[in-house]
């Protein structure tokens, strides 16, 4: 698996810090930031009660502008235009969150630190400046109609995480995986 790059790593890192710190207060723990082996994101460390938990993070992004915008690199076709940019946006970040999902969930690249640490947390950003309730709702639906999830089973739970007033979100997906 490709290394991320620069701004992706930078945004990747910033995310996991915020939601490691949400973490530990979901499930009352004490993680860190234990290593960093790509894949995934993060191996973190229950430095209180010795256990182990692995983080990979995945990003849905509404269009090909805006994931142009809010990474400020080239996409494989820079000269490709959005001419729907604002129209359906809830099912096109429903059907962003359900590629980027469905993808990490059929990877057979987290096998290894399954097999050494447990199944782990699949965290899918999503990147729309009009996400709310009514994107949920779509995320929902979406997931409902797609099948064939967890085929690797390398992952026990999802969380979803969305900009909110200046930092970030975070929810556990409730829909079933596996």
């Amino acid at each position: 698996m490709a290394l991320r790059k620069p701004t992706q790593a930078t945004r990747g890192n910033s995310v996991l810090a915020v939601f490691t710190e949400w973490y530990n207060w979901q499930t009352d723990a004490n993680y860190g930031i234990a290593s960093r082996p790509e894949p995934p994101a993060a191996v973190l460390h229950d430095r209180d009660a010795d256990k182990t938990a692995w983080v990979e993070i995945a990003e849905a992004c509404t269009t090909n502008d805006y994931a142009r915008n809010i990474t400020q690199e080239e996409l494989d076709d820079p000269d490709a235009e959005d001419s729907s940019f604002e129209t359906d946006m809830d099912r096109r970040a429903a059907e962003a969150f359900v590629a980027a999902a469905g993808e990490k969930l059929a990877s057979r690249a987290y096998d290894a630190i399954a097999a050494q640490h447990g199944p782990g947390v699949l965290l899918v950003v999503i990147r729309s400046p009009w996400f709310n309730e009514e994107t949920f709702q779509a995320m929902e639906s979406a997931w409902i109609e797609h099948e064939a999830w967890n085929a690797s089973g390398s992952f026990a739970r999802i969380y979803i995480g969305w900009r909110a007033q200046g930092g970030y979100d975070f929810e556990e997906w409730t829909q079933p995986i596996g």
